[in-house]
């Protein structure tokens, strides 16, 4: 066959069926072939989509791994600086701040060691006296005891091997009761505190005849160590601290003043209820003015007992034994002796010291994460939100609050501060959702401490601007009582031009509380009007919720009366109010008494 002649067809003249046959093998060896390219084609897509899966999902996991961590545990590094634990020395051995050090160089002078410290006497003559807060000193073992002494009179620069010469005799309650356990009757206890509420004598009281006499020497030598030109007590470590080697935070301090200030108070209010008694009323005054210079002397780190000897010293009745009255020389004794007292400490070194207590309780949260439950979480969960935290942040927070309880009355922002904050106890949405992230959680932080040491501790700018308003009240009785002896009669609806000359250069600090400032012009005190005209009544001054003009500040004994049965008056405290009474005292006059207790409280004279 020629080579350019047309190939025949494969099948040629094949049958039909034959052509049929091979087309339907064809067919399916051509689907097989096709299925098992096609499932390998498939499987070939599902590994590299799942390869694809992994790769992608494990990136998008990182991702939310290093997002989660970034904004939910990550904290940055802590950093010493100003804006953050507000001093930036001294530093203790692994680098944190020494805030029980810092505080010890504001408040110690160069008189510590030396018998200029009247408290160096007092330990010297009656041996060691200590109240560990959060403890009982009963409770302490020999050990610990002995600690404290030891770091006491190392303080002081005193032998401790060198016993004291003097001891402090128990107070009034504890040798009536011992009086009558002894002779195994029931003690009555009306009779045991009435003791307590005014004058008191031996016809009244024989079984404190020997008590009474064994006061004279302690408490003549404590009038003479008060004298001295500085009171202060050393701060204490306490001995876990110390042996633990945890960081030392100021409100778990061993504070000295505590039990002895509080045993001294109730000693000579006590001796000067007995001389007044007897009709000695200048032994009572020197009672009452050692009381005065030690409230005013005690070092301003305890001003919790600064304020109770002040207040006990404010709340002895001089006036009130009829037989004896005052005469104007006496009171002019006692106006003097007050002019002439150390002035308080500004206002802005007890706000110091608030700050420095609360930052060393937060650094010492930040350094052992287990020392403060400030956010409800409990076991492993608290140290996880303590580690995970940004502290930088809850310092910076911290400062801020301190910063506005430091601004002058009404503090608005403060008391806005402390408003959000306390909402937030309730467990609200914000305070959850800045759970979330360490810069939250160290917010929270931040806002708890302080309005959690302010109620532990109390505020000591409010405590103290709260009492000064019964000094000013004090002060005012005893101007009253002397222009009365000078005058002949009392002073009437322009009292407070008339009082002037008996107040000192700045009388009108006297008219302004300065827990409650009055605008110029104003008062927050009333003078009581007994009948038509200001007369001799019980009660001379009560204090004002709302300052009045200098004409209008004078109030009916009915008024006081009415407005006591309804709290009508609350004063700068919290139920109550201060009143003064002729009797020279200053007491808290409370709301919401019933008639009985009421009248029994104004028409007293003591």
């Amino acid at each position: 066959m020629p080579f350019s002649a047309k190939r025949p067809p494969i099948f040629g003249n094949a049958p039909v069926s034959m052509r049929l046959r091979f087309r339907k093998k064809y067919a399916t060896i051509s689907a097989g072939l096709f299925s098992e390219n096609h499932a390998r084609k498939t499987m070939s897509e599902r590994k590299s989509c799942f390869r694809g899966c992994l790769l992608y999902g494990g990136i998008a996991f990182l991702m939310l791994a290093v997002s989660f961590w970034y904004f939910c545990l990550y904290a940055p590094p802590f950093v010493i600086s100003e804006a953050t634990t507000w001093i930036t020395e001294p530093l203790t051995a692994d680098g944190q701040i020494d805030y029980f050090k810092a505080l010890e160089e504001r408040i110690y002078p160069p008189e510590l060691a030396t018998d200029e410290n009247g408290y160096r006497i007092f330990v010297r003559l009656f041996g060691y006296a200590v109240h560990v807060t959060f403890e009982v000193e009963d409770d302490l073992i020999p050990t610990e005891r002995e600690f404290y002494r030891l770091q006491l009179y190392e303080k002081l620069g005193l032998d401790p091997n060198v016993p004291p010469t003097l001891t402090l005799p128990e107070d009034h309650q504890t040798v009536l009761k011992k009086f009558y356990e002894s002779k195994g009757e029931e003690i009555p206890w009306d009779y045991v505190l009435r003791i307590d509420r005014g004058l008191w004598t031996l016809e009244e009281y024989p079984m404190l005849a020997d008590w009474i006499n064994e006061l004279d020497e302690p408490l003549n030598a404590i009038a003479e160590a008060v004298r001295k030109p500085v009171f202060v007590v050393p701060l204490l470590q306490r001995s876990q601290s110390v042996l633990s080697g945890e960081p030392q935070y100021l409100a778990a301090t061993c504070q000295s003043a505590a039990r002895f200030s509080h045993t001294l108070s109730r000693l000579l209010h006590m001796r000067a209820a007995y001389r007044l008694g007897q009709g000695d009323i200048d032994g009572a005054i020197d009672d009452k003015l050692t009381l005065h210079r030690l409230g005013r002397q005690l070092s301003h780190a305890w001003h919790h007992a600064r304020v109770g000897l002040e207040g006990t010293a404010q709340a002895i009745p001089i006036n009130a034994n009829p037989e004896h009255p005052l005469t104007a020389a006496q009171i002019r004794r006692i106006l003097d002796t007050l002019d002439a007292l150390p002035p308080h400490p500004p206002i802005e070194e007890y706000y110091t010291q608030t700050r420095l207590t609360g930052l060393s309780v937060l650094q010492n949260s930040m350094c052992s994460p287990t020392a403060f439950d400030t956010i409800g979480c409990c076991g492993n969960m608290r140290v996880l939100v303590n580690v995970f935290c940004d502290w930088n942040v809850a310092f910076r927070r911290m400062n801020e609050i301190y910063d506005a309880m430091a601004e002058p009355p009404p503090r608005a922002k403060y008391n806005s501060m402390v408003e959000a904050i306390e909402n937030q106890r309730v467990f609200s949405a914000e305070f959850f959702l800045r759970m979330l992230t360490a810069q939250g959680r160290g917010m929270n932080h931040g806002n708890v401490f302080p309005v959690f040491l302010t109620e532990v501790f109390s505020d000591p700018g409010k405590e103290i601007q709260t009492w000064a308003c019964s000094g000013n009240l004090h002060r005012l009785a005893w101007a009253v009582l002397l222009y009365q002896l000078e005058h002949g009669e009392m002073p009437d609806e322009n009292w407070t031009a008339q009082l002037a000359p008996y107040l000192g250069e700045n009388p009108a600090q006297y008219f302004s509380c300065p827990a409650n400032p009055s605008p110029e012009g104003k008062t927050s005190y009333a003078l009581v009007r007994y009948g038509d005209e200001v007369s001799e009544g019980s009660v001379l001054f009560v204090e004002l919720a709302v300052p009045v003009p200098f004409d209008e500040a004078v109030i009916s004994y009915d008024e006081v009366l009415e407005g006591t049965r309804t709290g009508g008056f609350h004063g700068t405290g919290a139920g109550y109010r201060f009143a003064a009474y002729r009797s020279g005292a200053v007491l808290l006059l409370p709301n919401y008494m019933n008639e009985e207790e009421l009248l029994r409280s104004l028409e007293r004279s003591e």
